[in-house]
């Protein structure tokens, strides 16, 4: 978690490397069981390909100044007040895309997925940027007033067009090709 005390910012320091998320198993002996451990195996040697693509990249975040700083504690307070308020107004538009992709989606367990998340993306941190906001003494009304960092304004553009342009089954083709 984070914490703001005085003017610095405590933060437990990230894990060294990305988790490897698998998709769990069924019970053992029936042929769902041994199907679903192959999807378990081809999805974990794809998480393993996908992070082993960007370990520099990872890496680079990691060693950020931001980063650094964040979590050692050493972060200026002005800093991190200004990444809150961003953050904030960049989950509004990751909550669109994600319902973007649902509204998308070509069945029910996809539509409930994206919308779920949408929901969760606003509801869960809202809860955790209130709590800063008023450590902050910041009114909701004067963070959705504030205008978007142009860093901020491109990313969530790129994404929003990505979602209102791209094709929802295209990338998951290409999930399966590569799967298999």
């Amino acid at each position: 978690g984070v914490a703001v005390h005085g003017s610095r910012i405590e933060q437990h320091v990230p894990p060294p490397h990305p988790p490897a998320w698998g998709l769990p198993c069924a019970g053992s002996g029936s042929e769902s069981s041994r199907v679903s451990a192959i999807a378990t195996r081809m999805a974990d040697r794809l998480t393993d390909e996908l992070w082993g693509s960007i370990e520099e990249i990872w890496d680079a975040i990691l060693e950020h100044p931001f980063m650094r700083e964040l979590t050692s504690g050493e972060l200026d307070r002005d800093v991190f007040r200004f990444y809150i308020v961003q953050d904030a107004l960049y989950l509004v538009d990751y909550a669109r895309a994600l319902a973007l992709c649902g509204a998308r989606a070509s069945d029910t367990d996809g539509i409930l997925l994206f919308t779920k998340n949408a929901a969760s993306a606003i509801e869960v941190e809202r809860a955790l940027h209130d709590e800063f906001f008023s450590e902050f003494g910041l009114l909701l009304d004067e963070v959705r007033s504030t205008p978007m960092a142009p860093t901020n304004r491109a990313y969530t553009s790129y994404l929003l067009s990505a979602c209102y342009g791209g094709s929802f089954v295209a990338p998951r083709r290409m999930r399966v090709a590569t799967l298999t």
